[in-house]
């Protein structure tokens, strides 16, 4: 099972079957989708379908506000692979929110909590090894972090 994140004012877990009618509400949104690389849904029994993988690949995350537990989007973490090496040639995160929801500093939010756990979790477990460029500019990507909770700080 894929984690649950907090942040101090969201709470970001993996997306489950009851979310499609809020999800769909992002990708049917020509406001959201304009930015994106993806096509324009109109159709619910459409992207049903595509929900469903979504759910069962555990790659994306709902948001969701701490108070009240409203949805306020999405969070997906797409890898690219090189075929021919059979490697991850690079990731992309990708944040989706309802266009009510802009300009709070959710993303910058969401995209903290995620590179802070992310690689600390890959370090410890043995998959990379964060070297001292990589510190620095997650360092100083993060500016208030406690390295040993992984916790943002004031």
């Amino acid at each position: 099972m894929y984690p649950i994140f907090e942040t101090e004012r969201l709470v970001l877990r993996p997306l489950q079957e009851g979310d499609l009618d809020n999800m769909f509400k992002i990708v049917s949104d020509p406001t959201v989708i304009a930015g994106m690389e993806w096509e324009l849904i109109n159709d619910l029994s459409v992207y049903k379908k595509e929900f469903i993988e979504q759910v069962n690949s555990g790659a994306y995350w709902s948001i969701r506000k701490k108070k009240g537990d409203n949805f306020i989007g999405f969070f997906i973490l797409l890898n690219y692979i090189d075929k021919k090496k059979y490697k991850v040639k690079y990731s992309q995160l990708c944040t989706a929110l309802l266009p009510k929801y802009w300009s709070k500093g959710f993303c910058t939010e969401v995209t903290k909590k995620y590179c802070i756990l992310h690689f600390w979790e890959l370090e410890r477990h043995g998959f990379v090894q964060i070297n001292s460029v990589q510190t620095l500019l997650l360092a100083k990507f993060c500016k208030n972090v406690d390295l040993t909770t992984m916790q943002l700080t004031k």
